[in-house]
């Protein structure tokens, strides 16, 4: 399959953050997004500004590099409740779910044995990154109602 404008355009338009209902989704389990804005709304814009600069420099070099963090929740348990605590208090929810680092290496596992979502921060945050590329055998996480 060929990589086309129209899949270009579609991403482009992919918002960085979204809140449904009390859950708060986001790629990285990172603090990034912080940079880009206090509400998901200007938080979006500015990624999807981000996203249309043609220049590779320096939005998207702030950005890639900022992506690079991976474990903000989950590294130090008092530190990581904390910055969950913060971006949930920033953005709104009480659930902050994400992908981006994958949970056999976040939890120093083997990737086969992951066969569903990981609660950690006090049941705050939730990893929904399997590992599938690891091993991990793969699941379906459903949004809480």
């Amino acid at each position: 399959m060929e990589f086309t404008p129209e899949h270009a355009s579609w991403i482009e338009e992919l918002p960085a953050m979204a809140r449904v209902g009390q859950a708060l989704l986001l790629h990285a389990d990172s603090t990034l997004y912080i940079n880009f804005g206090a509400s998901i709304e200007t938080l979006n814009k500015a990624f999807h500004g981000s996203m249309r600069n043609r220049e590779l420099l320096p939005p998207w070099e702030l950005a890639l590099s900022a992506f690079g963090e991976h474990m903000a929740f989950s590294e130090l348990e008092m530190t990581g409740t904390q910055r969950t605590r913060q971006i949930l208090g920033l953005y709104g929810g009480d659930t902050l779910i994400h992908g981006h680092t994958p949970i056999p290496y976040a939890r120093r596992t083997n990737p086969t044995s992951v066969i569903e979502h990981w609660t950690y921060c006090d049941g705050a945050c939730i990893n929904v990154d399997g590992g599938i590329y690891m091993g991990a055998p793969g699941f379906v996480y459903e949004l809480p109602d």
